[in-house]
């Protein structure tokens, strides 16, 4: 029974990523040891879940070339496992378009943390980016025990959600005004933090980098709880006063617009200290001359930014974003066995190091 399910859980999400659109018809499945180390699962777990998907027209193994999508599946080709099997939906909106949810960004960390918690309590878990979700019908729900919604936006799509009836949990925000439970990093403390590191440093005139996405009008609420942290702990500070410049996230790869203004504004503000705030790809910013030589600090960050620049560029104020996903799967959990519980809030410490230290840590979950 247990290799059926790992079996129905392997062939659910293939289906789903095509679904979502994360793999494209005529396009390739990732090859089956990516698949194992992504799933947690043997290649003879992959091997079942592709031979089935391949007697149904839905992939085709053609040598070389790997395992191609034949076709796109019926909406209810979707839905197979076995029912003894909880079902759990991570659904996140990006800011970006085509974001690939369960590959990139934070919505990957988190999603991992949730994936964590699936595997180890036998959920099935699948993945689904916003804005393909909001282009379905009520089917969507289908057979859906639980959701965990992330991203931005939340409260506009949030009473969806909550008018289902699917127990959900909200990841990486908190819902104000929304009986919903919530799971989030503390980003007011980060900003704090990061002002605090700034000082120590000796810098008078911080600059905090805020980050604007696409076309949007606003700032997302967890990048101003950064910034509304940085002020005020400068607030009161004798001889200190921060200031505060938005790049958008299309100007990143060019340098131009935003970016590019950036140069003067240091100029003029007279800045001595800089705030990098979420995924900005700083590394590009740091080869600037006019950057490379003013203390820095991150807030938050890709890892792989962050392992390149221990030890040897600007300070980091982490988030273990994969105990986040954790613990949102963990509540769920909790809300799926006693849907009278009441409603929990919970904010995770930042710092520069803090969430699943220890093989201790771990097991206790």
């Amino acid at each position: 029974m247990k290799y059926t399910l790992k079996k129905d859980q392997v062939r659910n999400e293939i289906l789903y990523r095509i679904l979502s659109g994360q793999y494209l018809v005529s396009g390739r499945i990732p090859p089956e040891r990516e698949l194992c180390e992504s799933l947690q699962v043997s290649r003879i777990t992959v091997r079942a879940a592709v031979d089935e998907l391949e007697q149904e027209g839905i992939l085709r193994r053609d040598g070389r070339r790997g395992t191609l999508i034949e076709r796109m599946p019926d909406r209810e080709e979707g839905i197979s496992s076995s029912r003894s099997a909880k079902q759990i939906l991570f659904i996140y909106f990006s800011s970006v378009r085509g974001h690939m949810v369960s590959r990139t960004g934070t919505s990957s960390r988190l999603y991992h943390g949730v994936e964590r918690f699936a595997n180890e309590h036998d959920y099935v878990l699948r993945v689904q980016s916003g804005e393909n979700f909001m282009r379905q019908t009520a089917a969507g729900f289908a057979d859906i025990d639980g959701i965990i919604a992330g991203g931005s936006r939340l409260e506009e799509h949030l009473p969806l959600f909550i008018e289902s009836g699917i127990p959900t949990v909200v990841v990486d925000s908190i819902p104000h005004r929304l009986m919903v439970d919530a799971v989030c990093a503390d980003y007011y403390e980060a900003g704090m933090l990061a002002a605090e590191k700034c000082l120590a440093k000796g810098a008078r005139r911080p600059l905090f980098l805020q980050l604007r996405f696409g076309d949007e009008k606003f700032i997302q609420p967890n990048l101003l709880m950064r910034q509304r942290g940085f002020f005020d702990a400068l607030e009161g500070k004798e001889g200190v006063s921060g200031d505060c410049h938005i790049v958008h996230y299309d100007d990143l790869a060019t340098g131009d617009g935003t970016v590019g203004k950036l140069l003067s504004v240091l100029q003029e503000t007279g800045s001595d200290a800089i705030v990098y705030c979420a995924d900005i790809p700083y590394r590009f910013l740091l080869k600037q001359p006019e950057l490379s030589g003013l203390p820095a600090v991150v807030i938050g960050g890709k890892p792989e930014e962050l392992e390149e620049l221990s030890g040897n560029g600007p300070e980091v104020i982490s988030f273990n974003m994969e105990y986040v996903g954790c613990l949102a799967a963990m509540r769920l959990h909790e809300r799926i066995r006693n849907p009278r519980l009441g409603i929990s809030r919970k904010f995770i410490p930042a710092g520069d190091a803090f969430g699943l230290d220890s093989e201790t840590d771990a097991q206790s979950l």
